[in-house]
């Protein structure tokens, strides 16, 4: 499972050795994240203010985006352990199709 700040992904685990396209939308206006595997949509939830992210989600923050490793001081120095290529970060909510073309783009 994908765990990010008290949301829980509902997905296979990644299969070793083998690259996978990963993408997570979020939506500010009504808190709704999607996750999506090789351009297949495999969850969807609305967050609530009661989850840590959720929380993060609702508030302006000047908080830097990370990607591979946690903030909480618990987890200081948790790092993701593999490798990442070709990170995106867009302005705007790709639709689910855009996410599957960018996924089965060679």
């Amino acid at each position: 499972d994908m765990v990010s700040q008290g949301y829980v992904a509902r997905m296979e685990a990644f299969p070793v050795e083998e690259w996978v396209h990963l993408a997570v939308t979020v939506a500010r206006e009504d808190n709704r994240v999607r996750v999506y595997l090789n351009g297949d949509k495999v969850d969807e939830a609305v967050l609530t203010q009661h989850t840590h992210l959720g929380h993060i989600l609702s508030q302006p923050t000047q908080e830097p985006l990370r990607i591979g490793k946690r903030k909480d001081a618990e987890f200081m120095n948790s790092y993701f352990g593999g490798w990442m290529s070709d990170v995106r970060v867009y302005d705007r909510i790709l639709t689910d199709g855009e996410v599957a073309r960018i996924a089965q783009a060679p």
